[in-house]
């Protein structure tokens, strides 16, 4: 899936303030692509669907502060040991 589908996906389904759709698009956008850099972390998030999507729906829960660090890393570990 490409960042298209992600930004498809929070802008079309969610109509919150403008500034907080921007603020969670982006938030979720960065952190799939820091979970996708060959040099560092990379989870092959273009390979598994499912997990590229929970990173960003989870990252977008972060961004808006309804979980904390604790719970985004649980649920993270998580999907990334359960889905292929």
């Amino acid at each position: 899936m490409t960042h298209h589908v992600f930004r498809a996906i929070f802008t079309s389904t969610w109509f919150g303030p403008q500034e907080l759709r921007r603020k969670v698009t982006e938030g979720a956008l960065a952190n799939y692509v820091a979970n996708s850099d060959p040099d560092g972390i990379d989870h092959g998030l273009e390979a598994r669907p499912l997990l590229a999507f929970a990173v960003c729906y989870v990252a977008a829960h972060y961004v808006l502060d309804l979980i904390d660090d604790r719970e985004a890393e649980a649920v993270l570990s998580y999907c990334d040991e359960s889905m292929d």
